[in-house]
């Protein structure tokens, strides 16, 4: 080695050092929906549920986490297992069918059923909350098929974590998830009766 590189010698092993040590990263899917027995009744009726919106600062790998009044933190470690729109679209297609047992519930951007209801969902926020709550926030509506709304609500939903920690966080955003179904559930019903 010339006698130039002696002093970076140092420097290039501690460099080597931290190249060589890899970052623990951990994947997170949503909670499945807590199962309640369900009627096998034929479906009367159809809802499919559009793809979900997310703000930008929303739709990426890392779980956001809200530092303080102003800063947002998307973790690098603590990752979605797939597209957060992704998961949160078939955590509520699960959810409204356990909930609504005489609907066919189902993903995507059309159905052919001209009685079906179609189901818009925006989040604003999906996020840990620096006060030790997982926060969801944001409007959906109920379209039928020619596009007309039926009904729109905004919803804010908070859930207190059981502890510290991404899985922690997680699992209390699976509960925001619970809540957001069961008002959707509770409007479809009101509608499905006033028909």
């Amino acid at each position: 080695m010339p006698i130039k590189l002696l002093p970076l010698l140092p420097l290039l092993l501690l460099l080597a050092a931290c190249a060589g040590k890899p970052i623990a990263v951990e994947r997170y899917t949503l909670p499945d929906a807590n199962q309640i027995a369900g009627s096998d009744r034929a479906h009367q009726h159809k809802l499919l549920i559009q793809p979900v919106q997310l703000a930008d600062y929303l739709d990426g790998e890392g779980i956001v986490l809200q530092l303080d009044d102003i800063r947002i933190h998307q973790a690098r470690e603590h990752l979605w297992a797939e597209a957060p729109g992704q998961q949160i679209q078939r955590g509520l297609r699960h959810r409204l069918a356990v909930l609504l047992s005489d609907t066919q519930v189902t993903t995507g951007n059309r159905i052919s059923d001209s009685n079906a209801m179609m189901l818009a969902v925006e989040f604003e926020r999906f996020q840990g909350h620096f006060d030790g709550i997982a926060v969801s926030s944001g409007h959906w509506q109920l379209l039928n098929q020619q596009g007309d709304i039926l009904a729109t609500e905004a919803f804010q939903l908070s859930s207190v974590l059981d502890g510290d920690g991404y899985p922690q966080l997680v699992r209390a955003l699976g509960r925001n998830l619970d809540a957001l179904a069961e008002q959707i559930a509770r409007t479809m019903k009101l509608l499905k009766a006033g028909s």
